[in-house]
C-alpha cells in the first residue's frame, strides 16, 4: 500500500506540472459547473425580471364604500392585491365605469358600508375570477374582525382565533427532486469517469516506465541480434 501511495504521488505532481493537464481539468470542472447549476441561476434571474416587471407596470385598482373605516382597512385590501396599485376613490359608480372602459384602472370594488356585499367592475369578469375570491376571502376576515371586536374581544383574542396554530408537512412531487436526481447522477457518472481516466493514464505511466526499464536490462545483458531474432 506504501508503495502505491509513492507511485500516486509521484505521477499526481507530474500531472500537476503539465499546464495542458491543468487547463483541460479546469476547463471540465467549470462546465460541468455550469451545466449543473445553469437551470437554477436561469431561474432566479428570471424571478428576478419577473418582479422588476410586475413593480413597473402595476396596474391601478379602485375601491369604494360608504365604510368610515376606509382608510384603516386600506392596507389590507392593498395586501391582497400585491400585484395591482389600490387606492380609494370618492368618484362616482359612471365615473369609475369610465376610467375602466378607457383603461386607466384595471377593475374596481365598491363595498357596501357593512362590508357585507360588494360590486365588482371589470372589463371582463369571469366567472372564475381569483379577484373575486379574493375579495370575499377579504371581507369575511374584516367582517368577522369588526364583529370580534364589536362583540368585547380584544385584538389579541381576535387575532387568536382567526390565525390558530397549523401545523403542516409538506411532500414534495414536483418534478424538482427528478432534476436534482438526474444532476447528482451525471456528476456522479462524471466523477467516475475522471476516476477511471486518471488511474488508466497513472498505469500506462507505470508499465511504460517498467517497460523501458526492462528493455535496458535486455539490452544490457542481451546482444543485438538475440534481441532482433
Amino acid at each position: 500500500m506504501k508503495q502505491f501511495f509513492i507511485i500516486f504521488k509521484h505521477e499526481l505532481s507530474q500531472y500537476f506540472k503539465n499546464k495542458m493537464f491543468v487547463i483541460t481539468t479546469l476547463i471540465l470542472i467549470l462546465a460541468v459547473s455550469g451545466f449543473l447549476f445553469a437551470p437554477r441561476i436561469g431561474e432566479i434571474i428570471n424571478k428576478s425580471k419577473s418582479a422588476e416587471t410586475s413593480e413597473e407596470k402595476k396596474s391601478e385598482v379602485l375601491v369604494k364604500s360608504d365604510n368610515t373605516n376606509l382608510e384603516k382597512l386600506l392596507p389590507a385590501i392593498a395586501a391582497s392585491f400585491p400585484q395591482q396599485n389600490v387606492k380609494i376613490t370618492n368618484d362616482s359608480v359612471d365615473e369609475i365605469k369610465k376610467q375602466i372602459k378607457e383603461q386607466s384602472v384595471e377593475f374596481a370594488f365598491v363595498l357596501s358600508s357593512d362590508l357585507k356585499s360588494y360590486t365588482y367592475l371589470a372589463n371582463v369578469s369571469a366567472l372564475l375570477d381569483p379577484n373575486l375570491n379574493t375579495m370575499d376571502n377579504l371581507l369575511k376576515t374584516l367582517y368577522s374582525h369588526a364583529y370580534l371586536k364589536k362583540h368585547g374581544l380584544n385584538d389579541t383574542q381576535i387575532a387568536e382565533v382567526q390565525n390558530p396554530n397549523i401545523t403542516h408537512t409538506i411532500e414534495s412531487i414536483s418534478e424538482d427532486g427528478t432534476k436534482n436526481f438526474w444532476y447528482a447522477y451525471v456528476m456522479v457518472f462524471v466523477l467516475y469517469l475522471v476516476i477511471m481516466m486518471f488511474g488508466q493514464k497513472v498505469a500506462m505511466s507505470v508499465v511504460t516506465e517498467k517497460t523501458s526499464r526492462a528493455m535496458e536490462v535486455l539490452i544490457t545483458s542481451a546482444s543485438p541480434v538475440a534481441l532482433m531474432f
